[in-house]
């Protein structure tokens, strides 16, 4: 019995080292997963900052093309009208030619509207109209027409 009481110390002290050492080893292995945990805390700050900075710069990039394209919408639009307006006027002169009916005409919609506009007013079925007045104001607006067309 004596040496039964001579190994529970022992045994003791062998088992509290174990523990220490197992205890030590775990301490290690906390400071190491803190480490791990602090550089990925730090890596994780740093993606964010860049990721920021992205999603400025796509901003700033964003409102540069909304502002980009609206000055291209009014490029189009102003080109468009200019181009529409060149379309529209005749390609020849008329003051070179004898139209009392016609004066000013600059394209084929305004010598329509006029033709239009005088007939109401020359017709032989209105008090002011009569048939010589229709029958100039048609050979001058089929002339004029003859005139586009072949342009």
């Amino acid at each position: 019995m004596a040496k039964e009481k001579d190994k529970k110390p022992e045994l003791t002290k062998e088992w509290l080292f174990r523990e220490n050492v197992r205890l030590q080893a775990l301490s290690e292995e906390l400071e190491n997963q803190k480490r791990i945990l602090k550089l990925e805390r730090d890596k994780l700050s740093g993606e964010q900052k860049v990721f920021e900075q992205k999603q400025k710069i796509l901003e700033m990039n964003f409102r540069q093309l909304a502002a980009e394209r609206e000055d291209f919408k009014k490029y189009v639009k102003k080109h468009m009208k200019a181009e529409r307006e060149e379309k529209e006027q005749l390609p020849f002169d008329l003051s070179d030619e004898e139209s009392v009916f016609f004066c000013g005409i600059n394209s084929y919609a305004t010598l329509k509207k006029r033709y239009k506009a005088l007939l109401k007013v020359y017709h032989p079925d209105n008090r002011t109209g009569d048939t010589e007045s229709v029958a100039r104001i048609n050979h001058e607006f089929e002339r004029l027409k003859k005139k586009l067309k072949k342009t």
